[in-house]
């Protein structure tokens, strides 16, 4: 138990360092969105290059922890970014005296996202390209590798869910809390099954 402790914690330490090597922007002043956007493929390029250096070499049971602490810890980023999309929706209404609609909130959060999508690609490559070793490896039951996909399954659904606000502001944060819910339950499922093999 120890030891599943220990490694749990050391993946992910290792994956946030992973994260913040690529995550890393030295400020020099206002940049140009043809700027943000090369920024964001040289990280999203540098995150896969991490990635793979890091995943390929480990057993498939650490391979299955760094997916799932991939899939927790961008889960948690983008649901947190909901939470600003919320706040900057709730400002939005309280300034007009109206609700703003939610087709506005899609083109604003759309511009506000335009030049980390490199970025944000990249993130979803890596999932499809890790579960995929995983499977190839055959080598953790068919409970696994269903809770694997339902959690990557959550990761879409939780990336459209904030990055693609509908109805009004009232919905789109029920909406987040119901994913968040959803979230942490399927995280603690998987934690749980993979436990059985330590």
């Amino acid at each position: 138990m120890r030891w599943h402790l220990w490694s749990g914690i050391g993946i992910l330490a290792l994956f946030l360092i992973i994260i913040g090597i690529s995550c890393v922007k030295i400020e020099t002043g206002p940049e140009s969105k043809e700027q943000r956007t090369e920024t964001s493929e040289l990280r999203a390029r540098d995150f896969r290059v991490n990635w793979v250096n890091r995943f390929n070499p480990v057993p498939p049971v650490e391979k299955a922890l760094l997916l799932k602490d991939l899939l927790d810890s961008v889960s948690v980023r983008y649901l947190r970014y909901g939470r600003r999309v919320a706040d900057e929706w709730y400002q939005g209404n309280t300034g007009r005296g109206q609700p703003v609609p939610d087709t506005e909130m899609r083109q604003v959060v759309s511009t506000w996202n335009e030049t980390e999508q490199p970025l944000l690609d990249a993130y979803e490559e890596t999932v499809e390209y890790s579960i995929g070793k995983i499977k190839e490896a055959a080598f953790f039951d068919g409970e696994v590798i269903k809770l694997l996909r339902e959690n990557i399954e959550l990761f879409y659904e939780i990336r459209s869910g904030v990055f693609y606000p509908s109805g009004t502001l009232e919905d789109y944060e029920d909406r987040l809390d119901e994913l968040t819910n959803r979230r942490t339950n399927q995280s603690e499922n998987l934690d749980y099954e993979l436990s059985r093999y330590h």
